[in-house]
């Protein structure tokens, strides 16, 4: 009885240190993903973001957004180049 009941501590500790390992690991991700709506819409979740959250946007999104603005410029100021010629 004693080694059955050691045995299910040790699962359960275990269990619990793979569990903060895992949670240690995906926080990042976890806290971009519940405040970025750009993440709740990527999730296909938009329509339970609560309203009262203000639109922040993760680092991640924040990137990727200047990065096609970036591409959105250098496409318009070519085709102005081209215009011009």
């Amino acid at each position: 009885m004693i080694m059955v009941s050691l045995w299910a501590i040790l699962f359960l500790l275990v269990m619990c240190g793979q569990s903060a390992l895992l949670v240690w690991y995906a926080w990042p991700a976890i806290r971009r993903m519940v405040h970025c709506p750009w993440c709740w819409q990527s999730c296909h979740v938009m329509k339970h973001y609560p309203p009262r959250w203000s639109s922040t946007m993760c680092p991640y999104h924040a990137h990727r957004i200047q990065a096609q603005l970036a591409l959105k410029r250098a496409q318009r100021l070519s085709h102005a180049c081209e215009v011009a010629r």
